[in-house]
This record gives structure tokens, C-alpha cells and sequence, in this order.
């Protein structure tokens, strides 16, 4: 549980460096993105990958984050992010796909409250998210109140208007 908590830390600080947005051009995610569990323990996380360097892209993982208010041992609240990471493929050829696949994920003790899901495409281990690993992320829409039974999302789509106000949510 410490090891995950100072993972998460260290996720969190590493992933909010904007360097990591020259990377994303790369390697994205193809979209819709779906993620949904019916247990609220495990889930089934669902995209594809599209490759546009003219090189191999090697070592390529996902990893979901699950973003939220923890109470730590000290009865303060603290941000917090809980991960599982996947191997999607050892290579992605220059130019290649990774078609839409389904994943199991674990997600692991969730903290309680509000709850948002991220989905983060990178190069290495999970403890080595950074500016230099992250080709790509999205978001999940909607929130979740933990713990959760069940839910389903989808990506978020920044450039729907929902409210016709001429400004993306």
C-alpha cells in the first residue's frame, strides 16, 4: 500500500511536467476509449494505438490512473492516484496500429470520494512515468462516487459543446 501511495505521488508530479506534451505527437491513442467494470474491482479498458514515426516504438504500456481524495493516516486529505499498467506490445512497426483491444485491468483499493479515470500511453515502467515516457493521455468523462459497483465511461471529447455556447466543455 506505501509503495502504490508514493507511486502515485510520484505520478502525479511527474505527469503535470509540460514537456511531456512534445512527446504525444508520436504514438496515440485511437479513439473511442471505453472503460468499464460491473464489480468495481476489476475493469475491461478498451482503445487502439496508432504509430506515426517512421521507427519501431518499443516497450509500449498503458497505464489507468484513478484520481481522487485520500485521508491519510494523519486525518489529512491528499490528492492521490491509484495505477495499473499493461504491456500493449513489445513493438509497434513505423506507421503501424495497434487495433482496438480489450485489457483487463485490477483496480486495486480505491480512495473514497470523487473519482477520475485517466488513461496514459507510455514507454517504460510505470515507475518511470516522466516527461520522456508519456506519448499520449486522455480522459475519462464523468465522475464516479467510490466505491464504486459498477460504472461505464468513455473518453472525454474536448471539443463537444454540450451546452451550444460556441466554447468545448
Amino acid at each position: 500500500m506505501k509503495f502504490r501511495f508514493l507511486l502515485s505521488i510520484v505520478f502525479l508530479l511527474q505527469v503535470l511536467e509540460s514537456s511531456a506534451q512534445l512527446q504525444w505527437t508520436e504514438l496515440t491513442i485511437k479513439c473511442p476509449c471505453t472503460l468499464k467494470s460491473e464489480d468495481g474491482e476489476t475493469a475491461t479498458v478498451e482503445f487502439g494505438l496508432q504509430n506515426h514515426l517512421d521507427s519501431i516504438v518499443e516497450g509500449v504500456n498503458a497505464t489507468v490512473a484513478i484520481v481522487g481524495t485520500l485521508t491519510n493516516e494523519d486525518g489529512e486529505e491528499i490528492e492521490s492516484a491509484f495505477v495499473d499498467t499493461i504491456q500493449i506490445e513489445s513493438t509497434i512497426d513505423p506507421h503501424g496500429q495497434v487495433p482496438v483491444t480489450s485489457y483487463e485491468i485490477d483496480l486495486g483499493q480505491m480512495p473514497s470520494g470523487t473519482l477520475y479515470f485517466e488513461l496514459i500511453i507510455h514507454t517504460g515502467e510505470a515507475t518511470d512515468i516522466g516527461e520522456r515516457s508519456i506519448r499520449d493521455s486522455i480522459w475519462f468523462k464523468d465522475e464516479i462516487t467510490s466505491p464504486p459497483s459498477s460504472f461505464s465511461l468513455t473518453n472525454m471529447d474536448y471539443l463537444l459543446d454540450s451546452d451550444e455556447d460556441g466554447f468545448p466543455d
